[in-house]
């Protein structure tokens, strides 16, 4: 996929980082259930949340779907974000208590 250009213009952030790692993040449950679930069917399924629906992973992916939250976010707040969004994995405890 070729680099997110953001509106910093810093333009080195690859989307293909945060695709690559997201196996790697720790945070199962330790019951397994959160490996089957990930994070967008999980926040999908919160109360509250029943008008929210799943999309699909390369909308997510799409730079032009995420034009100017990198500048609002800051780059590795960013990144971090959208790893957690991505993963495969819901989040633990740790995570939930990350502001």
């Amino acid at each position: 996929m070729e680099a997110y250009n953001s509106d910093s213009g810093d333009g080195d952030f690859q989307m293909d980082d945060i695709s690559d790692e997201n196996g790697a993040r720790g945070g199962a449950d330790g019951d397994g259930e959160g490996a089957a679930v990930g994070w967008i069917r999980w926040f999908c399924s919160l109360e509250g949340h029943e008008y929210m629906v799943e999309v699909d992973e390369d909308f997510i992916k799409d730079p032009f779907n995420l034009y100017g939250l990198q500048t609002q976010l800051g780059k590795d707040k960013f990144k971090q974000c959208v790893k957690m969004i991505l993963s495969p994995q819901s989040p633990n405890e740790e995570d939930l208590a990350d502001e």
